[in-house]
């Protein structure tokens, strides 16, 4: 995860959670413990700080599909 996250950074993605949970925003700094994401998805004012360990899967727009 960590090395799709820091391959990704700047770019928008969406994460689901361990908890069912999705949240959506541009990846900023990607630590080993932790990804800060900025402009959420509805809520553009605000950032996230996720712990890795509760992500399973981060979704990417793929370019020209």
């Amino acid at each position: 995860m960590l090395s799709i996250l820091q391959t990704n950074a700047g770019k928008a993605v969406e994460l689901h959670l361990r908890s069912g949970e999705k949240v959506g925003g541009k990846v900023g700094q990607v630590t080993d413990n932790i990804v800060n994401l900025s402009h959420l998805t509805g809520a553009e004012f605000y950032d996230a700080f996720v712990d890795v360990k509760d992500i399973s899967a981060v979704v990417i727009r793929a370019d020209g599909r």
